[in-house]
């Protein structure tokens, strides 16, 4: 039976308490997405890496290495351009009215769906390396490196670094000419578009 619906922008953290962060929603080719909210917006992450044919790159300094991995053979700011590139990540908003898509969340989102997720262990984007405890996939999909990808990039810079959420459960910062690490895109939602849980489906719905 499904819940009452929720505008994405009014969704609350009290309101993912003891459900699923499963979605019910297939685009560019990804069939797996979870509710991913950062205590102020509501989106949507790929559930895992994404597989690099998927992917557009053109126009940037971005190179594909192997089936998940990706890296950047110049500055950082093209890495971070290009994953913040709306016309590049169309194709995962594809069917949501007003939403907008990224190559992956920013480290302030990412903190901001932790400290949501885990109010006793809360970590700040201004520290330079974090350690997560026990991680559940929304945050790390593999505990080990998985078809040669050691985690995936955030869509933010440090210097001349960029920041990545590895296997072990740690976010940190290195030169984005390191080729282990994947995309996970993610969808925004607005106004425009509501969630609601299905219980008896244990998964999110968009109405």
């Amino acid at each position: 039976m499904a819940e009452r619906k929720i505008l994405a922008t009014e969704l609350r953290a009290e309101d993912l308490e003891g459900k699923k962060l499963k979605v019910s929603y297939e685009a560019g080719g990804v069939e797996k997405w979870k509710l991913f909210f950062d205590g102020e917006k509501s989106n949507l992450i790929a559930a895992d890496y994404v597989p690099t044919n998927l992917l557009d790159m053109t126009g940037y300094s971005v190179k594909k290495v192997g089936e998940y991995t990706v890296y950047s053979s110049s500055e950082v700011e093209g890495l971070v351009a290009w994953m913040k590139d709306p016309l590049k990540w169309e194709m995962f908003a594809a069917g949501i009215p007003g939403a907008k898509a990224a190559g992956g969340p920013t480290l302030k989102q990412f903190c901001g769906c932790w400290n949501v997720m885990n109010p006793q262990q809360k970590v700040s984007p201004n520290d330079g390396w974090i350690n997560l405890e026990r991680p559940k996939k929304l945050f790390v999909p593999h505990k080990d490196i998985w078809n040669d990808c050691r985690g995936y990039w955030l869509a933010s810079t440090c210097g001349s670094y960029a920041w990545f959420v590895d296997h072990s459960g740690n976010a940190t910062h290195y030169y984005v000419y390191d080729d282990l690490y994947g995309i996970r895109p993610l969808v925004t939602l607005t106004s425009e578009v509501g969630v609601q849980y299905d219980e008896e489906l244990g998964m999110w719905l968009l109405v």
